[in-house]
Order: structure tokens, then sequence, then C-alpha cells
């Protein structure tokens, strides 16, 4: 019973909101606990938000979610769970991340408020147009991050950014990759976006995005004001993660290890070495702000 609730908001996905958390890792102020519930408390109600986001998605995309493999077993598109039901627990949801950003500051009200738009406006029109509907999912993890940081009041890097951009782009772009894939002919059927694209296209487009991405990395790395702020400059070492991380993901896209699954989500929760990476870049990352 429990099961079906927990597919309908997607917590498996609340991970993404990681990325609210990594601004309080990179201002050297992990130990401060005052932050760290701040942190938590903002990291849940974009949780909440997110997944009252994904429940209106998934009403929207009710009768193509049917033709995929995978997705028409989410709880919506199996007619598991009603469609009045459904929108009635994403509001409940929406409401709590509300006044838990209220309570907490205007600031984070208004990019709380800038996502929902963005996400609302994805679910019935941004979705459509091929490009920008990637490029409006990868906004919408540059919000997370301007999220931590106005939740800790630190100013962003300009690189972090950057870098946040194109890696949620590029994975973006996998996970249309993986919809071609998969639904071959009735691809455009399941999403008439997917029209636009074609294989070999987004393979460029990746490429790019890692290419970009990494080097964005590295311009933080080498920033004066970072190597000032952790009073040395070894953090550049930890690209070798990031390109192990990248290389990784692409090998087992490519090989279909886990049979047709392109969530990029359920990607690295499902394989161990991508974990083992995405820990020692974590764990390296630490040692050189705080070791």
């Amino acid at each position: 019973m429990r099961s079906k609730y927990f597919k309908l908001i997607r917590i498996t996905n609340w991970i993404k909101n990681v990325f609210i958390l990594l601004p309080l890792v990179f201002s050297t102020q992990l130990q401060d606990s005052t932050y760290w519930l701040r942190i938590f408390l903002t990291i849940l109600a974009f949780s909440f938000a997110s997944s009252f986001i994904y429940i209106i998605n998934d009403i929207v995309d009710k009768n193509k979610d049917a033709l995929h493999p995978v997705k028409k077993l989410r709880p919506i598109a199996s007619g598991e769970i009603g469609i009045t039901r459904a929108l009635l627990i994403g509001l409940f949801l929406l409401s709590v991340s509300l006044l838990i950003m209220s309570y907490l500051s205007i600031s984070l009200l208004q990019l709380l408020g800038c996502y929902l738009v963005l996400n609302i406006a994805y679910s019935f029109y941004l979705k459509k147009i091929s490009i920008v509907d990637c490029i409006s999912i990868s906004m919408g993890f540059v919000l997370r991050v301007l999220v931590g940081c106005a939740a800790i009041h630190v100013t962003p890097s300009d690189w972090i950014l950057a870098t946040t951009f194109f890696l949620a782009l590029y994975l973006a772009f996998s996970k249309r990759k993986s919809e071609l894939v998969v639904l071959k002919d009735q691809s455009g059927m399941h999403r008439s976006v997917l029209n636009g694209y074609s294989i070999k296209m987004l393979d460029t487009y990746m490429i790019i995005c890692a290419v970009t991405c990494l080097t964005a990395y590295l311009f933080y790395s080498f920033d004066f004001r970072v190597v000032n702020t952790f009073h040395n400059d070894n953090l550049k070492y930890s690209v070798v993660f990031v390109v192990t991380g990248f290389f990784r993901y692409f090998q087992i896209q490519e090989s279909n290890v886990y049979k047709d699954e392109g969530d990029p989500t359920a990607l690295v929760l499902k394989d161990k070495p991508l974990q083992i990476v995405i820990l020692l870049w974590l764990s390296y990352t630490i040692w050189v702000i705080y070791g």
C-alpha cells in the first residue's frame, strides 16, 4: 500500500535535492549546526514541492506514459491511484512546502516560486519544444544550488552554477537518448519532442555538455578565491573522479546494463561503481576543504 504512494511522490527522486546541500559543503561552514537545520528544512520543503510537480506531470502525461515500458508502471498511468486523490496529495505537499519556505525566508519562498513556475510551464508546454525541454530541466538544478546558497546566506560561484547547468543538461540529453533507444518507432507517440532529436545529435550534445562541465569545474578549482578560501589548490585533482563518473555513466547507458533504464536517478541508485566514484569525489572534496 505504501509503495504506491512512494512511487507517486517519487521519493527516490528526492536524491536530486542533494544539490541544495552542496553549497554548505563548499562554503566551509559544514560544521555549523544552525546551517544544517536550515538546509534540512529547505531540502524537505523542496522535496515536497518537487513531488507536487511530479504528480502534475504524471497527470498530464497519463496516456503517453502508458506507452512506455517502465513509466506505464507509475501509479497514475497504471490506474493504481486516481487523479483526484493524486492531486489532493500533491496540493497537501505543496502547502507544507510553502509554509516551510515562508518560515525560513522570503528569498527562499521566491526561489521556490520560480521553480514551481518553471516546472509547471515545463509540464504543460516547454517539454514539447526540443532543446528547450532539456534546458528547462537543467535550470531546475541551477535553482536548487541557488536555493542552497540562499538558505545559508552565501553567494554562489559562477563556475559552480555553470558546472551544475551543464552536468544537468548532459543528464537530460542522455535521458532523451535512452527514450529514443527504448521506444524506437513509437518514441514520437510517447513524447512529441523526441521527433526533434536523433541519437547522433544527442551524442554530440552530450559530448559538448561533458567537456564544458569539466572545463567549468576546472576553472572553479583554479579560481584564486577558491584556493584562498580552502587554503590549498588540491581541489583540481578531484577532476579525476568527475571524469571517471562521466565515463562510467556513459558506459552503463551504452551497454544497457540495467535493461532499458534511462532515468539518471535510477541509474545512480542502481550502479555501485558509480556510487563509489561519487562517494570518493565527495570524501576527497571534504578532505580538501576541511582536512
